[in-house]
């Protein structure tokens, strides 16, 4: 992402558009899973994971291109006392 210029205007390409398409089209799948289908969570996620590795597919990136390296996080991020301690007072 080092290479990217910002103020690139990128092209709205029919693969572009299929893309949207997918993307947009996966929300209403997943509402009436859930309201006339009887879905729940796991159902959720899969019809999303599926869509969205359609859309790896689609989109011709490459694994190291279509996913961002997580951020690094502090050391120190958690709390200097564990969950459950601080659970129970």
């Amino acid at each position: 992402m080092k290479d990217v210029d910002p103020n690139a205007i990128v092209e709205f390409t029919l693969r572009r558009k299929i893309i949207l398409t997918l993307f947009c089209i996966a929300f209403p799948i997943m509402v009436w899973g859930v309201m006339a289908g009887g879905w729940w969570f796991p159902q959720m996620a899969a019809s999303f994971l599926t869509i969205t590795i359609v859309i790896m597919f689609i989109s011709g990136l490459k694994e190291k291109k279509s996913s961002m390296p997580l951020p690094t996080v502090p050391p120190n991020w958690l709390p200097s006392r564990s969950l459950s301690a601080w659970r129970a007072g």
